[in-house]
């Protein structure tokens, strides 16, 4: 299977953090930190995880990473534990829930 970070950055205005490619794979840490252009990490956390999907959003107590990366006063980052443990069909469904429109708010 292709590495997870390969194919959420397959998806139109979404950024991977860290490592992406293949050949330095086994250097990244077992999770993949994102943002999607135009939305708010939180917008992207709360549906997954309405859909059974795990994954935090801010800075994971990595401030000054968040700082780094300009990020830390924007919501910080994305983050799902995302390689060897999922399955490919949770993978397609991190995909397809990521692919949906965000829903607005009440």
């Amino acid at each position: 299977m292709r590495p997870v970070a390969g194919k959420l950055g397959e998806l139109p205005g979404l950024t991977v953090y860290g490592i992406r490619s293949v050949a330095r794979w086994p250097e990244r840490a077992p999770t993949v930190s994102f943002r999607i252009s135009g939305r708010h990490p939180r917008e992207v956390a709360e549906p997954l995880g309405r859909e059974g999907v795990c994954v935090w959003d801010a800075n994971f107590y990595g401030r000054e990473v968040t700082e780094r990366l300009v990020r830390e006063g924007q919501g910080g980052l994305v983050r799902v534990g995302a390689l060897r443990p999922n399955t490919p069909e949770e993978i397609r469904q991190l995909r397809e829930v990521l692919r949906r429109p965000v829903p607005e708010r009440t």
